[in-house]
């Protein structure tokens, strides 16, 4: 799994989450969290994801990687760690706009646990500032942007997936 490493006595970790209940199985919503298009049809947030090339793949697994395109910014997406249906975990680094001058990583991690026919998602962004002077800007762009962009995925989610689990 990813790890970032804190200095000592300088934590310039930047941690967002959020999370909630699909109303379908574990496997599907693992599935379709890791779907290699997910990015382009779902994630309708800003900013928006309007493309991707893989590099190195199949995508989903250990060790895939490509480029994601914000618009005609991009960074590099790639996967640490699966553990299906239960973990996903990839980072975000090369970021070509003003976030690379923030910070020099982001990991993410999504984690999934089966609750009835239902799954519980809890979904992680941890960015590394470049500096102690880059924490508090980076803060702020976590917990307005890409927080509202975390959202926006698991709202997605939940409307795509969501089903009567009677039915």
């Amino acid at each position: 799994m990813s790890e970032l490493l804190v200095e000592a006595g300088a934590n310039r970790n930047v941690v967002c989450a959020v999370g909630g209940i699909v109303e379908n199985n574990v496997e599907r919503v693992f599935d379709f969290t890791i779907a290699e298009d997910v990015v382009t049809n779902f994630l309708k947030g800003e900013p928006a994801v309007t493309g991707y090339d893989v590099h190195q793949g199949p995508w989903g697994q250990t060790g895939s990687y490509r480029t994601v395109y914000f618009g005609d910014q991009s960074a590099r997406e790639q996967v640490n760690f699966i553990q299906r249906p239960f973990v996903f975990d990839y980072q975000l680094t090369d970021f070509s706009w003003e976030l690379g001058d923030l910070c020099d990583l982001a990991v993410n991690q999504f984690l999934f646990r089966p609750v009835g026919p239902r799954t519980q998602v809890k979904f992680y962004y941890q960015f590394r500032a470049r500096n102690a002077e880059a924490v508090q800007p980076l803060h702020e762009f976590a917990t307005s942007t890409w927080l509202a962009w975390m959202t926006s995925y698991l709202d997605a989610t939940k409307k795509a997936l969501d089903k009567d689990p009677w039915s």
